[in-house]
């Protein structure tokens, strides 16, 4: 949060579902954050509006969380490692989310 970029930080509790990061983020001119991690969620209209507004790159960062692996291997052969590295381990933490909310462990009585 400290080092200039507070949307990153933001972002990071975004992705798991902070609702006041979220609002952060698009109250504060990030709407593109917020609507790849919508894309990552399956969010089809999310995904529509990155393509719109031309994050072309984010639209498919945001497909490979959602595990789509053509978009992985597109980012790859873009020469976009990084981003699609970063993608997957958005995809990890969307994953991780899913099997605590499905643990019956975990639910609340």
């Amino acid at each position: 949060m400290k080092n200039g970029f507070p949307e990153l930080g933001l972002f990071h509790f975004a992705l798991r579902n902070e609702d006041r990061s979220r609002d952060w983020l698009m109250n504060n001119k990030f709407p593109h954050l917020l609507a790849m991690i919508r894309g990552i969620e399956g969010d089809k209209e999310a995904l529509k509006w990155l393509q719109a507004h031309g994050f072309d790159v984010m639209h498919d960062m945001a497909l490979v969380g959602d595990r789509d692996e053509t978009a992985y291997q597109k980012l790859l052969k873009d020469g976009l490692k990084v981003y699609a590295l970063l993608a997957k381990k958005m995809q990890a933490v969307k994953d991780d989310i899913e099997m605590d909310n499905a643990d019956w462990h975990k639910i609340n009585p």
